[in-house]
């Protein structure tokens, strides 16, 4: 496998990282609507058993929009730990070997 270059291994971990922040605004706009839109009342007939608490505002979600705003919530997660990974082997590469002296 090809190394990467310092402009490419650059540009991957910030593009990681504007990623990591949009999916996590996503998440957080995603549970203020569901919070708004979506009922307060467990309704096992409909399938709204996910609780969703929102500071003491409890409402209740169908498995797919938990399953969505779970996934945008690890996608954050993950592409935080990535661009994290790819600053961490940056700041690494530049660092001198020290010197004899």
């Amino acid at each position: 496998m090809a190394q990467l270059s310092t402009r490419r291994a650059t540009i991957l971990g910030r593009s990681a990282a504007a990623l990591a922040v949009a999916l996590w605004v996503c998440f957080f706009e995603l549970g203020i609507y569901f919070d708004h839109a979506r009922p307060h009342v467990l309704d096992a007939a409909a399938g709204r058993v996910y609780a969703l608490n929102n500071h003491g505002s409890i409402a209740y979600l169908t498995r797919s929009e938990n399953y969505l705003l779970r996934g945008l919530e690890w996608g954050a997660m993950g592409f935080i730990c990535v661009a994290a990974l790819f600053q961490y082997l940056m700041r690494r590469a530049k660092v001198p070997e020290p010197s004899d002296r």
